[in-house]
């Protein structure tokens, strides 16, 4: 521990600091920092400076958008002087293949590096990933577009097996509707995952099976 002013001792910090950049987004194919990447790298001048990092976060409504507002903390711990930066990031209205918790766990993180950021004067205007937080949503939607659009040949072509299922073997729509309502609930393949016709076209081929012997 060093005795330095705070604000002393944040200026030798920001001085001294590299926070590499140490994540890869596949998709994007840039290299990034996280929030995680920042508190690691500036663990051992915490140390040597005698202060501590406190990160904190909280969801606040602004109009009729939700953000999370986070804040970073340094307090020297002989005398708890602290400096503070706040920042926020806006939750989006929805991610598809993300629950409500994810969401905002995603948020946060994006909230905290750009609180870390302001803290520790790390500079991202110049970088790569300046717009990581749009580069990475543009991203996980190509991902995801591009796992719905599988997902659509695979259900186009479990249809067409359950389509021949029925014309061979002569079965009727309300036979079909029940075995599919008794399989998942569902009635018609159009509100059915393609899992979900695929398990329905294999219990009809069995029932069929079933039937001839």
């Amino acid at each position: 521990m060093t005795g330095k002013p705070i604000y002393a001792a944040l200026q030798s910090i920001q001085r001294d600091l590299k926070a590499t950049k140490d994540k890869v987004n596949d998709f994007g194919k840039y290299k990034y920092r996280s929030a995680e990447s920042i508190i690691e790298a500036v663990k051992p001048l915490l140390n040597d400076n005698g202060l501590i990092l406190l990160m904190s976060d909280e969801v606040v409504e602004v109009g009729d958008r939700i953000y999370v507002k986070a804040e970073a903390k340094l307090v020297d711990v002989v005398n708890a002087d602290e400096v503070k930066v706040t920042a926020y990031a806006r939750e989006a209205d929805s991610k598809r293949g993300m629950d409500e918790s994810q969401v905002t766990g995603s948020t946060s993180s994006y909230a905290r590096k750009y609180a870390l950021n302001g803290l520790f004067a790390i500079d991202d205007g110049k970088d790569a990933d300046t717009n990581e937080f749009h580069e990475e949503k543009k991203s996980r939607a190509k991902a995801e577009d591009e796992a719905k659009a599988k997902e659509d040949v695979v259900k186009k072509q479990a249809i067409n097996r359950l389509n021949k299922i029925m014309k061979d073997n002569v079965l009727s729509k309300n036979f079909v509707r029940a075995t599919s309502k008794n399989i998942c609930g569902k009635e018609t393949t159009t509100v059915m995952t393609a899992d979900e016709v695929v398990r329905v076209a294999e219990e009809l081929e069995r029932l069929v099976q079933e039937a001839e012997l």
